[in-house]
């Protein structure tokens, strides 16, 4: 990881504009990566924020033959659940898009307990980048949000996966007060490694979360998404 992380920070004046614009650049890079491996991999973030991003997807001229979809976490509820990431996207994206199911990469819940399907989705995680060659076991994009209290994926503040070094995929119990506690989240090692992270923030609870990243002086770190600093670029739309 480079400690002198390049941020690209893109303003827009309102939630459509973001959304539009972040669906023309994954568009745009997807383009670029299947022209040089023929395949792209995207990791998706759940709430609330990237759901015109997944409909405005749904537009763009896109070869989903070609595209590989993941979770960056997911609550430890059914794929059915209101509150599941996987059903969210499915609602947005995926029955609006003409992809085959085995680019669909969703986290194992159901009748798991969290640890076993934390342990499930890494061992998915391998046998992809195994089979296709990815010795960098490297995503190409991975899409974040930020909560309010500086979490993204499942990653929260105080959690002790934050000093996790070599798994990829771990359980984790979040905080009091959110309505599923019990979740399943890619950690910081193979975020890390992406080639292309871009975070997705809306709402002016989480300016002092944006300052505080794009602070470089600041070597504390107080929120979990500081602690996302791949070598390669962070774009924050």
């Amino acid at each position: 990881m480079d400690k002198n992380i390049k941020y690209i920070l893109k303003s827009f004046d309102n939630y459509e504009s973001m959304s539009y614009n972040a669906a023309r650049f994954i568009s745009d890079f997807s383009k670029k990566l299947i022209n040089q491996k023929n395949y792209f991999t995207l990791v998706l973030s759940g709430g609330k924020t990237p759901k015109r991003l997944y409909s405005l997807l749904t537009l763009q001229d896109l070869d989903w033959n070609k595209i590989k979809l993941f979770w960056g976490d997911e609550r430890f509820v059914t794929y059915e659940h209101p509150e599941s990431n996987f059903h969210m996207v499915k609602e947005t994206l995926l029955k609006n898009i003409d992809i085959p199911d085995e680019n669909i990469y969703p986290i194992p819940t159901g009748s798991l307990t969290p640890k076993i399907s934390a342990e499930a989705y890494e061992s998915i995680l391998h046998s992809f980048f195994q089979k296709v060659n990815n010795t960098d076991f490297s995503f190409d994009c991975i899409l974040l949000g930020i909560g309010n209290d500086g979490h993204t994926a499942s990653l929260f503040p105080g959690s002790p996966i934050l000093k996790e070094k070599k798994r990829w995929v771990m359980d984790v119990t979040a905080p009091e007060g959110y309505s599923i506690r019990q979740r399943i989240t890619l950690t910081l090692p193979i975020i890390n490694r992406a080639a292309c992270v871009l975070f997705l923030v809306s709402g002016k609870a989480k300016r002092p979360v944006v300052k505080a990243m794009l602070n470089s002086s600041n070597d504390e770190k107080k929120y979990p998404a500081q602690l996302v600093r791949p070598s390669r670029e962070v774009y924050i739309f």
